[in-house]
């Protein structure tokens, strides 16, 4: 199916510490497409079970880990369901961006000034005075000038 959703978890070996540690990186799956991300968590080589994708053993440093795992899993299925809620496809950077917390379609200074025009439009003639509906898109279009020469921004934030 090309909705299902995989999360799996290694070691990035290729940097290991001087201590015998390797950082804990993430992988999620949606169809074809995946991603990767950092757990910010470190575990020694020795404790690590390559097939399972956690640690084994009952130190305190592998049961740790292994809740830490179990609760990035939990929430990345859990921002999963709540995204397919909303939306019928969702993107592997959506998901990425919706775990971690990054804003995705975020309503901005603008967006708020064209619905508000939007709504101010569609009462024109009743009690909107025609006029006044062309001062406020001339002073949307200012603040979009002004945004786009002070900050380089066109849009909202979004993630496709």
């Amino acid at each position: 199916m090309e909705n299902d959703l995989k999360v799996s978890f290694y070691l990035k070996k290729n940097e290991v510490s001087p201590d015998g540690t390797a950082f804990v990186m993430g992988y999620i799956k949606i169809g074809n497409t995946g991603t990767a991300f950092s757990t910010k968590a470190k575990i020694r080589l020795s404790l690590w079970d390559t097939k399972s994708g956690r640690a084994f053993g009952k130190s305190k440093d592998a049961t740790e880990l292994n809740r830490k795992l179990d609760s990035l899993n939990g929430l990345i299925n859990s921002r999963y369901r709540d995204l397919l809620k909303s939306k019928e496809i969702v993107t592997v950077k959506q998901l990425k961006a919706a775990f971690q917390g990054i804003a995705c379609e975020q309503a901005t200074l603008v967006d708020y000034f064209e619905k508000y025009l939007a709504e101010y439009y569609k009462r024109v003639g009743k009690d909107r005075n025609k006029n006044t509906y062309f001062e406020l898109k001339n002073a949307l279009s200012h603040v979009k000038i002004f945004l786009n020469k002070k900050y380089r921004l066109k849009k909202s934030l979004r993630c496709y």
